[in-house]
């Protein structure tokens, strides 16, 4: 009896349990819909807002010397560059269309244009490749410049003469393009036309004229280590003597590793391409030397001097090619060669024809310069391929 009595209570309890878990379920399943099936109500995940994590910088921090201080600037990576093609010769640089005036002794700062990548041509004789160059615009007020010599740059003048007080100095970069300048030095006491000094990879000189009535110089160069270009340039008369200044149209003193020339026009009353490479700088060693239609129309002394070549000031060139380098003037060929290649350097120069011959270079009627080779690429020798 007592067990019958107990299993129906048990039983009643067990029923009430069931209904109760019924009824909740019910509670938590929604109304059916029409077909009978039984929906589950869809619960919305809650939206988590997450605060935006800043980028991470690459910048850091770095002391850099400004003339006798030192302060920190911070220094960020550059983005990668996009890479094109462009012709090896002829024509404005597309980055030199729009150039800015160069904001003095500093052309890197804000205000100078920057243009793209361009890879270099086949050869050292073509422009070199330059990445992300800076284009400065010369001017009167800045024909000085002190260039960054990790950087690339086109360096260019107004359109037409160019007049300036005085000597066009470019000092540092790493590949420089110096082109289309019709450069005139007004300064009726004298002046050098330029010096080009301290570039860290290459000069590439294209279409220029070192103009001026009173040229006590033509160019000054300072290269140790780099390889300079000059394709088609023009001088005007530079004038000297022995008992005044020693006037040349090219006088290297330091440097260049490799020296390239093809195209240019050299009227001295002293002296012509006077290259003394090592004769303040015993750090450079020479590789290739190569001039092509060069002609000089000297009246003094010696229209070619090469001397203090490595090694121990008193070498040879390992290659010094000449190609249609004409001597012209009274009593030519006048040079002087003071290497151990048994007087043999300037054995390819060639005498002045009675006629004068062709200019290698000229001046177009709006004073730009052009030559023969003006749009092609030379045939590269040895040590002259990139």
């Amino acid at each position: 009896m007592g067990m019958n009595g107990t299993g129906q209570g048990g039983t009643r309890r067990i029923r009430v349990l069931v209904v109760a878990l019924v009824c909740g379920c019910l509670v938590a399943i929604g109304a059916a819909p029409e077909s009978g099936a039984i929906a589950l109500r869809k619960v919305a995940k809650p939206t988590v807002h997450r605060a935006k994590q800043p980028k991470r910088s690459n910048c850091r921090v770095v002391r850099r010397r400004r003339g006798k201080k030192w302060v920190r600037v911070k220094v960020c990576p550059k983005p990668a560059k996009r890479k094109t093609t462009r012709a090896a010769t002829g024509g404005s640089h597309p980055s030199a269309n729009t150039p800015a005036a160069a904001p003095g002794q500093n052309p890197s700062a804000p205000g100078a244009t920057t243009g793209a990548t361009y890879r270099g041509g086949a050869s050292a004789w073509d422009e070199p490749g330059l990445v992300n160059p800076t284009t400065v615009l010369l001017s009167d007020s800045a024909r000085s410049l002190k260039l960054n010599q990790a950087q690339d740059y086109v360096v260019t003048c107004p359109p037409g003469r160019f007049d300036v007080s005085g000597k066009i100095t470019i000092w540092g970069g790493h590949n420089v393009v110096f082109e289309n300048c019709d450069e005139y030095v007004t300064n009726p006491g004298g002046d050098w036309a330029g010096y080009l000094e301290n570039q860290t990879g290459t000069l590439w000189v294209h279409d220029v004229h070192f103009g001026g009535a009173h040229l006590t110089g033509g160019v000054q160069i300072q290269e140790p280590g780099a390889t300079v270009v000059m394709r088609d340039v023009l001088f005007d008369t530079v004038y000297g003597s022995y008992q005044t200044n020693h006037a040349e149209c090219v006088q290297t003193w330091s440097g260049p590793a490799r020296f390239l020339i093809d195209g240019m026009e050299c009227p001295t009353t002293y002296q012509g391409l006077y290259l003394l490479p090592n004769q303040h700088d015993s750090t450079t060693v020479e590789t290739a030397w190569d001039f092509r239609n060069v002609r000089i129309d000297g009246q003094g002394a010696y229209d070619l001097w090469l001397g203090n070549v490595q090694p121990s000031q008193v070498g040879s060139l390992p290659l010094l090619n000449l190609e249609n380098v004409v001597d012209c003037g009274p009593g030519e060929p006048r040079d002087m060669d003071g290497t151990s290649d048994s007087s043999r350097a300037w054995a390819g120069v060639k005498p002045c024809p009675p006629d004068g011959g062709a200019a290698p270079v000229w001046a177009r009627a709006d004073g730009s310069v052009t030559g023969v080779d003006d749009g092609a690429s030379p045939v590269a020798l040895a040590g002259e391929a990139l």
